[in-house]
């Protein structure tokens, strides 16, 4: 089994890094988000029963933010990822890329057989006339 090095870029980390501190900083809203409904409802200014909606839109406008900016910078940083790994291995050179010894010696064969058949038809030619 071949041993893979796969190594992590800089800006890499640092995606992750930002995805790991925007999820902290999403739970770290949300529950800022209940102690402000809880000290409403401790207050006697709010009945959760009677504006459920309200309260779960409170909590989706304070924390979707948030969530959805913590899911693209790990995107992100997984994308670069692929890319840098993607990258290291293939060390062909881009003019290169795509032609095979394989397919050279194919093509040097597909000449010769378009040689044999041009030397074909000259010879039918000249023994039509």
């Amino acid at each position: 089994m071949e041993k893979q090095n796969k190594r992590f870029s800089k800006l890499t980390i640092l995606f992750y890094v930002l995805a790991i501190l925007t999820f902290i900083y999403s739970i770290f809203s949300i529950y800022k988000s209940y102690e402000y409904v809880n000290a409403l409802v401790k207050a006697g200014q709010l009945t959760i029963s009677s504006s459920i909606g309200d309260v779960i839109q409170y909590f989706v406008d304070n924390t979707s933010a948030y969530i959805f900016y913590g899911f693209g910078f790990g995107a992100f940083g997984y994308l670069i990822y692929l890319m840098k790994n993607k990258e290291t291995e293939t060390n062909v050179p881009i003019a290169a890329e795509g032609f095979t010894s394989i397919d050279e010696e194919e093509n040097d064969d597909l000449l010769e057989d378009e040689e044999a058949d041009l030397i074909i038809e000259e010879a039918a030619e000249e023994t039509d006339e």
